[in-house]
């Protein structure tokens, strides 16, 4: 069996050094003034689209990421890694873009790039944290979707076993291709870049397509195709007020727990 598997991608500030002065007047970030880094959830969805690949030869990888032109970074980072192939949709139009018009843009360009056996993504981004657009991508192609995913097994010519995170415990369900999975952050971590993929790839020249090769208008995408508003933005700063020390022992971590359930600090 052969697939033709596609992964979304996303190049996105680094969250870790949001500050005051990284937030604009409108409530988002200021994107320019932060380094950028691939989305880390979006690279377990290429590690698990390259296993895939890996498993049953002839399969091919392709990413799809949208952003400015610098992005392209995503689509020779995940070819270097093992993707054959990947398109990078920009476009001054897309800016501002939120979840929604977001997946009507990845959308367009998955069914641009033909029939597709399935679709992986990260759960979510690091720099906005909805998930949304997995499964916002899913309805829009009428496609089935599992979120949360760990693993996948096929078990026939046309169904597959797939674990997934539940609110409490890891579930397994069945589904057939086409097919959309969000990855969770505990699955398999990412493989290196080859060297050889480094020096065949590196000068590769990326695809990129617009909002006219997509034939989306500008109503539908951007700021203007977007359904959010935001209130407002701030950092959040924990300060520490009072700290309890306990016991390196079994014990007094069990009842550290279940203090901190009990007070619904954590659940």
């Amino acid at each position: 069996m052969m697939y033709n598997i596609v992964v979304l991608m996303k190049q996105v500030p680094d969250t870790r050094v949001v500050s005051c002065s990284t937030i604009l007047p409108d409530g988002t970030i200021n994107r320019k003034a932060l380094p950028t880094i691939i989305n880390p959830n979006d690279m377990q969805a290429l590690e698990m689209a390259l296993t895939l690949k890996d498993t049953y030869p002839g399969s091919t990888v392709s990413v799809v990421s949208m952003g400015p032109p610098a992005a392209t970074d995503v689509i020779k980072e995940a070819m270097f890694r093992g993707a054959d192939k990947g398109v990078l949709l920009s476009d001054a139009i897309f800016a501002g873009s939120d979840t929604l018009a977001t997946s009507r843009i990845l959308s367009a360009a998955i069914q641009k790039l033909g029939a597709v056996d399935l679709v992986l993504c990260g759960r979510q981004t690091i720099d906005g944290d909805t998930a949304h657009v997995g499964p916002q991508v899913a309805h829009m192609l009428a496609i089935p979707q599992v979120t949360a995913v760990t693993a996948m097994q096929r078990v026939s010519d046309t169904t597959w076993h797939i674990n997934r995170v539940g609110d409490a415990v890891e579930e397994r369900v069945s589904a057939s291709f086409p097919l959309l999975l969000t990855i969770d952050e505990s699955a398999p971590t990412c493989r290196f870049r080859q060297a050889k993929r480094v020096m065949s790839y590196k000068n590769e020249q990326v695809v990129v397509w617009n909002a006219a090769d997509l034939a989306i208008s500008a109503d539908m995408c951007g700021i203007n195709g977007s359904a959010t508003c935001v209130v407002s933005s701030m950092p959040v700063a924990l300060e520490v007020k009072e700290s309890k020390q306990i016991d390196a022992s079994k014990t007094a971590i069990d009842e550290c727990l279940s203090e901190l359930l009990t007070t619904c600090v954590i659940a």
